[in-house]
């Protein structure tokens, strides 16, 4: 299966972005600068666990979209400069397998790191509070997958597109370069509002928030993108000459 031979040669760097977010994340609820995560009467001290949710929100998000880079630039599209495409399509297998299989592959692994390393994160929060935490906290999965995915799919298509891993990255890397300054410089200067794949990370507030309203849109709305990108790069890989 294409899957696992993914898995295989990559696996070292997708473990790497595990332990290093995983380790992190054991010690993110000692950040709280009044101390460790405590309680007061009948519930934990909302700013101790909104420093939580703020530092892996923000390191989480970093180590995710490195991870979607160069998870990415190992796709399909690499097969090209790696010289094993045309082996690969010998086989009895359709270009849409190719490209699905490496795709499902590579956000497997995106979903695994971040959602083990929240958990872990969560269990260290608990044996502080020494008490059972509330259970929308697992919820900042979501957005944090939803960038992941859609970083690692926009680099699944540029490696795709320009037959190449370091190129793709490369690519990637400017593209989203000008999705952090120009949503903010256009509404600030024409007052026009322009969408930020960074955006689903607002969706994290509601695991921490009483108050607040799961943005189902702007999840949805970036889980579509994620999902376009692959299907984009079968369209290319469909027409592409070995």
């Amino acid at each position: 299966m294409y899957a696992w031979k993914w898995w295989r040669e990559h696996r070292g760097r997708a473990i790497t972005y595990l332990i290093i977010l995983s380790a992190f994340a054991a010690f993110i609820p000692w950040l709280n600068p009044a101390g460790p995560p405590h309680f007061a009467g009948q519930g934990y001290v909302p700013g101790a666990v909104e420093t939580w949710r703020i530092a892996l929100v923000v390191f989480g998000s970093i180590v995710l979209v490195i991870a979607g880079l160069g998870l990415g630039a190992s796709g399909v599209g690499d097969e090209f400069s790696q010289g094993t495409l045309g082996f690969l399509l010998a086989q009895p297998r359709s270009r849409k397998y190719f490209v699905w299989a490496g795709w499902l592959a590579g956000a497997s692994a995106v979903l695994m790191i971040i959602g083990l390393a929240v958990l872990i994160s969560l269990a260290s929060l608990a044996v502080l509070t020494k008490t059972a935490l509330g259970w929308k906290l697992p919820t900042i999965i979501v957005p944090l997958f939803v960038l992941g995915a859609v970083v690692y799919g926009l680099t699944f298509f540029m490696t795709a597109l320009t037959k190449n891993g370091r190129n793709g990255m490369s690519y990637s890397l400017g593209v989203l370069a000008i999705s952090l300054p120009l949503p903010w410089a256009l509404e600030t200067e024409a007052k026009v509002s322009v969408p930020s794949p960074f955006d689903v990370l607002e969706a994290s507030k509601w695991a921490t928030s009483q108050s607040a309203h799961f943005p189902f849109v702007a999840i949805i709305g970036w889980g579509l993108v994620a999902l376009a990108f692959p299907l984009a790069t079968q369209f290319l890989f469909e027409r592409a000459e070995v």
